[in-house]
């Protein structure tokens, strides 16, 4: 059998087809002259790949390194810039001082690193029955989570208040077991920072933190989608870089809180590096109708004078037209238990149709296995005691997060419309195995908007659109700011067609 072998990638120098902007001309000069850190708020649509691969292209720096906040930025910016420049995703960059220092290591492909250590921790391997082997791999997944965000956010684990702030923020249900977990956390991260034989993917860039590693520095380090940064992220890049830093983002699309990244990421990098500001503010992407709708939550977004006007239709549910939704069009919800219903209407009228997130998938068959095989009703019971269970935790925290109490009920919700049609658990599972996935393949797209970040396409629908912001009495000013971020990010994946879709039930 022939061994497979990773197809090489001819990477060229960036050949722009426009002529720069009077924006990135200014941001160019600047790298030109070789002075200061240079940040760059760059509005949605605004062509910021673009200006980054030009700037890899026009820097006489031959140590530079581009940090990208993930894997598919790293495709889009590799093939067209130096052979010299550095371009890595963030974890990747931590993975080389790793295997470095430590000779060749297991990534964590199989069993998660924290559940290899919890083997030896008898408080967490109590199981004299199936129930009781559900509920401690469970509860080891908790954990881990737990020691996910105490990585990626640099808490100080010992402090029990900081913990217990992380386990309400972030949803960690350790109910019961409280004691148990605050009794062995030292340990467990202790041993995390030993065990360098196997490396999960937080470790690829918290192992070189913890072990005071002698990272490589680049004279010229890039950073991209610098709103997403979580504390982590923010630490290394202060110990990678000894020169200049060109560091580009949009604090209007920072939405990623709540799963570790900081919110204040844009900022606390600009305090950092101490950054001078020239801004990417002309959108080219969307319609200028569009744009005026973005501009009522941005203000600095700036519609390109060649751009199409485009289109802004608001209406109610009732008038949605399924059979001239156009293939390629983006269906965006708050919730993903709003988007099961027009999937189905799709797929029932013979429309290629899928909800973006295969992991959501597979996190809403782990409930149903947790409750066991049944029929629907029964299971309508079921999932209903469980929505029970689930708030009455929630509520006897200290200071529960409200959107841990949205994740709940947005959980149960989709079940319950997923349930729709089936005989029992086996037809939902295999239900949510057709439409939980990652690409649409020239159908239609369904996604929560969260998931939508770095999508586009010339038609997009908002589904229930009156409850795109949620507001909640107990929420935190950096909250309200993430809610009308995701407002923004929604309304700015439009290229022509945007529709603004009531439903009657809105409150």
């Amino acid at each position: 059998m022939a061994r497979y072998q990773k197809k090489e990638i001819v990477r060229r120098p960036f050949n722009p087809k426009y002529p720069p902007s009077k924006e990135q001309s200014v941001i160019f000069g600047c790298i030109k002259i070789g002075d200061g850190n240079i940040q760059v708020p760059a509005v949605a649509g605004s062509g910021k790949s673009t200006t980054l691969k030009w700037i890899c292209t026009i820097t006489d720096e031959r140590n530079v390194g581009f940090m990208a906040f993930g894997s598919d930025i790293v495709k889009e910016i590799l093939p067209e810039t130096p052979d010299y420049l550095d371009v890595k995703t963030c974890h990747a960059m931590g993975y080389a001082p790793l295997i470095k220092t430590f000779g060749s290591r297991v990534k964590d492909k199989g069993t998660p690193k924290t559940f290899v250590i919890l083997e030896g921790i008898r408080a967490f391997n109590r199981s004299r029955n199936e129930a009781e082997k559900t509920k401690m791999f469970r509860l080891r997944g908790e954990i881990a989570s737990l020691v996910s965000k105490i990585k990626v956010t640099l808490t100080d684990w010992n402090n029990v208040d900081k913990v217990n702030d992380l386990i309400d923020r972030f949803n960690i249900d350790i109910d019961g077991y409280e004691d148990e977990v605050m009794d062995n956390i030292d340990y467990i991260m202790r041993k995390s920072i030993e065990e360098v034989k196997l490396i999960d993917f937080d470790d690829m860039m918290w192992l070189p933190i913890m072990h005071d590693l002698n990272l490589h520095k680049y004279d010229l380090l890039l950073i991209d989608e610098a709103q997403d940064l979580n504390r982590l992220m923010q630490e290394y890049a202060k110990r990678i870089s000894r020169g200049r830093l060109v560091i580009v983002g949009d604090p209007r699309q920072a939405i990623y809180g709540f799963s570790g990244a900081d919110s204040n990421s844009y900022y606390n990098l600009k305090e950092m590096f101490n950054t001078e500001e020239y801004p990417l503010s002309v959108c080219y992407r969307c319609g200028t109708d569009i744009v005026a709708e973005a501009q009522k939550i941005n203000p600095n977004i700036q519609a390109y004078e060649g751009n199409d006007r485009g289109e802004v239709r608001r209406i109610n549910n009732t008038d949605f037209n399924y059979d001239e939704t156009p293939n390629g069009a983006l269906i965006l919800a708050r919730k993903n238990a709003t988007l099961v219903k027009p999937c189905f209407e799709f797929i029932k009228r013979g429309r290629k149709a899928i909800i973006k997130g295969r992991e959501i998938g597979k996190g809403l068959i782990g409930i149903i296995e947790s409750l066991g095989d049944c029929n629907v009703i029964e299971f309508e019971s079921k999932i209903e005691d469980w929505r029970d269970q689930k708030i009455c935790a929630l509520s006897k925290r200290k200071n529960p997060s409200q959107s841990s109490f949205d994740y709940v009920n947005d959980q149960a919700d989709a079940l319950i419309a997923i349930s729709d049609g089936c005989r029992d658990t086996s037809d939902m599972k295999n239900k949510i195995n057709e439409i939980f996935q990652e690409k649409g393949y020239g159908g239609i797209v369904c996604s929560s908007i969260h998931k939508s970040k770095g999508l586009e396409a010339e038609h997009v629908s908002i589904m229930d659109y009156g409850n795109v912001e949620l507001f909640h009495q107990k929420m935190k000013p950096e909250d309200f700011e993430q809610e009308r971020n995701l407002h923004y990010v929604a309304l700015t994946r439009a290229k022509k067609t945007l529709e603004l879709v009531s439903y009657k039930t809105e409150n």
